[in-house]
């Protein structure tokens, strides 16, 4: 299923804007250059609470939003700090949020929800 976000990417200087729009809806990202090997840009912690008309963004389509975002910024080559550390999830290894119980992704404390969680303000 295609994602309802559509993003472009507007530089200015070492940092610069992502536009996401999702039909009449639009929301702009900051992020800054990175100066880590790992990354490009840098994105988190991100703000995605409303759009920029002021309609809250429950929960639930904040995370939709990071998720189409990661791959957009893997289908245009971009490497940012957004990536989960890996897909696969080590099950020896516990979420430390408390009171979650899943297991958590490997190179990671969390599992894949919280540590989505970690990245967004």
């Amino acid at each position: 299923m295609a994602s309802p976000y559509h993003f472009s990417l507007h530089p200015n200087g070492r940092c610069g804007t992502i536009e996401c729009s999702k039909g009449d809806l639009q929301l702009k990202i900051d992020w800054e250059m990175s100066g880590s090997p790992d990354a490009d840009i840098l994105l988190a912690p991100m703000s995605l609470t409303q759009w920029t008309s002021g309609v809250e963004i429950p929960r639930d389509e904040q995370l939709e939003m990071l998720n189409s975002l990661r791959v957009w910024l893997e289908d245009t080559g971009t490497r940012a700090d957004i990536a989960r550390p890996t897909a696969s999830v080590d099950s020896s290894s516990r979420c430390m949020r408390a009171g979650c119980g899943e297991s958590a992704l490997e190179g990671s404390a969390y599992c894949p929800l919280h540590y989505d969680e970690t990245l967004l303000k």
